[in-house]
């Protein structure tokens, strides 16, 4: 009987111990039991709970979830709702891209999905090519065309073959196609960049590793073939 009570008050000094403690949750859901001493505006001071007598330590409080101290009350201090609870990434908003989007912008307009990613120089460069092209295109068409005023007033045209304008309708025609083309390839693949640097989440982003690869290769036959590789 007197052991049983000696017993009974082991476990209960024990119970009493192991129950006087606080415990600091973070937010990547990591517990330590401490001894709170102070919460600031930015910092949390506490000593480790199986050293009492030790040092002083520091942490931020963007860090902390929530601290359960010894006597039951808690305290949140990171309102998780309003934020990613996967570690430090950022809450879908301003710093998303969405690459559907881009690829759209720049499908209607080349430049237009840079513009959508801010990559205003690199979205500017390809607007002004895309539209030298056109403009080549459209001063190489009228070359080929000569009009001219009749007899009673009125104006006709006829079409004429000229090497020169054709050539340069020919490179028009291929700096808008390839502008074009780098727009809506660049925008999508860059958005998902933007994203995985700025570790923002949300619908559409391209779930790769630190590089996107981009491998086409429209054929494969034996003794003929090809294919193109880009990395961004």
């Amino acid at each position: 009987m007197k052991n049983s009570v000696v017993l009974f008050a082991i476990f209960l000094t024990c119970s009493i111990a192991a129950s006087a403690q606080d415990v600091i949750i973070f937010r990547n859901g990591n517990e330590m039991q401490a001894k709170v001493s102070e919460v600031g505006t930015s910092e949390i001071k506490y000593q480790r709970f199986d050293n009492l007598s030790g040092p002083v330590y520091t942490i931020n409080k963007k860090d902390v979830f929530m601290i359960k101290y010894e006597n039951g009350t808690k305290d949140i201090i990171t309102d998780l709702s309003s934020t990613n609870t996967s570690g430090d990434k950022k809450v879908m908003g301003t710093d998303y891209r969405s690459p559907g989007l881009a690829f759209l912008f720049s499908f209607l307009l080349p430049g237009g999905g840079q513009y959508y990613n801010h990559q205003h120089a690199k979205g500017g460069a390809m607007t002004g090519l895309w539209v030298g092209g056109l403009i080549t295109t459209a001063v190489a068409a009228s070359a080929n065309v000569d009009c001219y005023e009749t007899y009673n007033g009125n104006f006709a045209c006829d079409y004429r073959e000229n090497d020169g304008a054709q050539a340069a309708g020919a490179v028009g025609g291929m700096v808008m196609f390839g502008s074009w083309l780098w727009s809506v390839i660049d925008a999508p693949v860059n958005a998902a960049r933007i994203n995985r640097n700025n570790k923002a989440t949300g619908l559409l982003e391209f779930q790769k590793e630190d590089k996107f690869s981009l491998r086409i290769e429209p054929f494969r036959s034996q003794g003929l073939g090809g294919s193109l590789s880009m990395r961004f």
